[in-house]
């Protein structure tokens, strides 16, 4: 090939950078003698087409004739110039694709072994995908600027998670929020969202294998091999087709799609099996490798400008992440609430790995990450209601301490500060972090205690439709090596399933997802301390001997899951509920299958869970004491529907089947009612022991909702056996007189107990303050102006006057309506 030569001087330049503006003559000249320069070893085309014939891709004969004009240009009558530079054609796209794929899992793999350095200065800029068919060159100009070292992921690694995070301040800059100017599209590094088809399964394989891939006939873009496109913190300008990483069930319009790719591959397969019959190529792998993969447009698969501007609208005047930080608390109160949290909170609910935390937090993570200082916030705050530290109260209260008759708001003003950051930090768009859903959980847990409750419920909703976005609540997204990071994710999927089954049932709610829409495997039962080890294989295991103390968290599970079967059979707003059904064999059938399933529950509880009053572990205790409230409260929750309303009556009949009928109604009823008071008075006989030598451990949110379920059921018996003592004394049976009273006195001492309970609690716990008031309601009635009360001792002199006070206030008003 012919380049020509602007001077002697440049024949040491790359020959497409030298220039073509000179005469033919001198060009013909220099041309020579750059060749006679060049090494003998080098070969080069010296012919080649004018411009015209290029262009037209036809034959040439310029380079042969002495003026080089070809035939073409002097009949067309056209100067023929040899001006324009050879364009060769690069290589196939298939292997760029390959080599940018390799790269940006070289990229990705570097990032989480060694996530606190920067290669920049070693390995050069960013390769951008796509640059090679790009015409703008701009790219590579002054526009371009590399993300700064603080938008990096703190991932863990997969082949190495034992590593601990060496990062110091120092090594990335921290960002102040989020930052308000994005990133070019162009500099960001762009994924792809493909469909992951799952393989048919051979006709030999297993039924497992079979049913393992017709379980998975779901699509999930693009993260279907695991959490390895999810980050467990993100504060970098989000990826423009993050919009595009979302979970697609199999009612979706991608099944048909899935279907369709299916039916291409087979038809491509038969094809290729019949061109070439007698090849060793495998039809299937070939087939896979011809199907077309057009490219993505952006207009269909980014984020709009407009959309953009909508979605980074909230937070152009939000303060800054260093505003939130000068409301941290001492080093000292934060490191003494990260240990109460993690002593008396995440052995009930295990959501956050102590080991990952306290590395992230000892490294300043909170200095740059948005969603982790919110984490940190809301572990101070659920911490706050066990710390004695009057710094965890808010406003005049912190002055005062604890001598406040009422503390209820402890923690709170950490909880502010992490809404703050979620109100300028919230996305709807993009797909959520783990901290940000750890956030949302801790979140619901502190406001379970809080006087309006019902925001619990609210968040626990909010973060597993969070999950479900990602799908998080699907079995598949958790395939391959166990991570810290998918664990945790699982951890906070199964926390917000139980606060939200839990708080529905208290609520009297329906719950916000079916057992029939996941299937999620239970979180693995190994403690934090074995989840990292040198040794890879010895990852993730549990040391023979030592029993986990996760196990407590997986029985509860598997008791809300009845519980949600309860809730679904015995209080849905259909004709179909179960006490409706007594007549026909449907709910003794639906009653025997609950029933056997809380037996097999009971069963599997081992040993040193099972409920006894001489356990010495405060932490086994505490947990089996949940575990067994729950257990009683699931028995109230499933034959308090067959009680007998107070203002119904058995209407006297004369047909046998009718009688006959009521009184198996009847039976049913007193059945129901004798194991409806047990159930309450063994939870009362649980609290009262927790209360006395638990020192704190205990459960209290879980404690709280029990106490007022038992001790409003017990109450509610008293005024039916009190009523049955009026009937019996009007009738003059002095025995039947003498065995109410009885009666009446022993369940009494277990009001006593739930009372109590409550009023302990409702020191730090708004909620229980709120409960007890709506307890106390039910211990007197009004008859003549003269007020009549249960024989229920306070130790809470000061809240005792309180709680009178206002029940005279709400009798004045109800005798002054009258």
């Amino acid at each position: 090939m012919e380049y020509p030569l602007s001077s002697s001087s440049s024949a040491s330049r790359p020959p497409h950078l030298l220039s073509q503006s000179h005469p033919q003559a001198t060009r013909t000249t220099a041309n020579s003698d750059s060749i006679s320069q060049l090494p003998p070893t080098k070969k080069r085309k010296v012919e080649r087409a004018c411009d015209a014939c290029r262009r037209r891709k036809s034959k040439c004969d310029g380079p042969k004739k002495p003026d080089r004009i070809c035939t073409s240009c002097e009949q067309l009558k056209k100067s023929c110039t040899y001006m324009e530079d050879s364009k060769p054609r690069g290589p196939p796209k298939a292997i760029i694709t390959a080599l940018e794929d390799k790269l940006e899992r070289l990229e990705t793999l570097l990032m989480r072994l060694r996530p606190e350095c920067s290669f920049s200065n070693e390995l050069g800029p960013v390769v951008i995908r796509d640059s090679w068919k790009r015409e703008d060159k701009s790219v590579a100009g002054d526009d371009y600027e590399l993300l700064p070292d603080s938008t990096r992921l703190y991932t863990l690694s997969d082949e190495d998670n034992t590593k601990s995070m060496d990062a110091s301040t120092s090594t990335a800059s921290p960002t102040i929020g989020r930052t308000t100017r994005p990133s070019p599209q162009h500099l960001i590094k762009k994924e792809t969202v493909d469909i992951v088809l799952p393989e048919a399964s051979s006709e030999n394989g297993s039924e497992d294998d079979q049913k393992e891939v017709s379980d998975t006939d779901h699509i999930i873009m693009r993260f279907t091999h695991g959490f390895s496109k999810l980050n467990i913190g993100q504060d970098k300008t989000p990826q423009h087709d993050d919009n595009n990483a979302r979970y697609a069930g199999k009612s979706s319009n991608m099944s048909t799609i899935h279907a369709t790719q299916g039916y291409k591959e087979k038809h491509l397969e038969n094809l290729i099996r019949d061109q070439q019959p007698s090849s060793s190529i495998d039809p299937r792998e070939e087939a896979r490798k011809r199907m077309p993969h057009g490219d993505k447009r952006p207009e269909y698969w980014f984020i709009p400008p407009w959309e953009e501007t909508w979605e980074n609208a909230h937070f152009h005047d939000a303060p800054p992440l260093s505003f939130f930080l000068s409301r941290f608390p001492p080093s000292d109160l934060a490191r003494d609430l990260i240990h109460v949290y993690f002593t008396r909170v995440n052995p009930m609910l295990p959501l956050l790995h102590r080991p990952t935390f306290e590395k992230h937090f000892e490294a300043r993570l909170y200095s740059s990450n948005n969603f982790f200082a919110a984490l940190c916030f809301t572990v101070f705050a659920v911490a706050s209601r066990w710390s004695d530290d009057p710094r965890v109260l808010s406003g005049e209260h912190e002055k005062h301490g604890f001598s406040d008759a009422r503390s209820g708001n402890s923690g709170f003003k950490f909880v502010q500060e992490a809404l703050g950051i979620h109100r300028a930090h919230r996305s709807l768009i993009r797909p959520v972090t783990l901290f940000e859903i750890q956030m949302y959980t801790l979140i619901g847990v502190y406001m379970r205690g809080n006087t309006h409750y019902t925001t619990s419920w609210l968040f626990s909703g909010g973060g597993l439709c969070k999950l479900f976005d990602i799908g998080a609540h699907r079995k598949p997204i958790y395939s391959g090596k166990t991570t810290v990071e998918s664990e945790l994710f699982k951890r906070a999927f199964w926390v917000l399933f139980c606060l939200d089954r839990f708080e529905s049932a208290m609520l009297g709610r329906p719950c916000s997802i079916g057992d029939e829409h996941f299937d999620a495997e239970l979180p693995l039962e190994v403690d934090d301390e074995f989840w990292q080890s040198q040794d890879p294989a010895e990852c993730f295991r549990q040391p023979l001997g030592r029993p986990p103390l996760v196990s407590s968290f997986n029985l509860w599970i598997r008791l809300m899951q009845i519980t949600s079967r309860v809730l679904r059979t015995n209080y849905s707003t259909g004709n179909l509920q179960l006490p409706m059904l007594l007549d026909t064999g449907m709910a003794q059938r639906e009653l025997q299958a609950i029933n056997k399933a809380m037996t097999e529950w009971v069963n599997s509880v081992p040993d040193h869970l099972k409920w006894s009053t001489s356990m010495t572990d405060e932490t086994f205790s505490t947990q089996s004491a949940t575990l067994y409230t729950s257990y009683y409260y699931l028995q109230l929750l499933l034959y308090r529907p067959f009680l007998k309303p107070p203002s119904s009556s058995v209407a006297s009949t004369s047909q046998p089947s009718q009688a006959s009928s009521n009184a198996q109604r009847a039976d049913i009823s007193a059945n129901a009612q004798a194991i409806c008071i047990n159930a309450a008075r063994r939870c009362a006989h649980i609290i009262q022991r927790q209360m006395s030598v638990a020192n704190g451990l205990c459960d209290a949110a879980n404690l709280i909702l029990i106490s007022h379920t038992s001790g409003a059921f017990l109450l509610r018996c008293v005024w039916q056996l009190k009523l049955q003592h009026q009937e019996a004394r009007r009738a003059g049976a002095h025995a039947e007189q003498v065995a109410l009273e009885k009666i009446i006195q022993e369940l009494q001492q277990d009001i006593d107990v739930c009372i109590r309970a409550l009023e302990v609690f409702s020191r730090r716990w708004d909620r229980a303050e709120t409960l007890l008031y709506v307890v106390s309601l039910l211990l007197f009635v009004v008859r003549s102006h003269a007020k009549y009360w249960l024989d229920v001792s306070f130790k809470d002199v000061f809240l005792w006057r309180k709680m009178r006070c206002c029940l005279s206030q709400t009798s004045a008003r109800s005798n002054f309506h009258r």
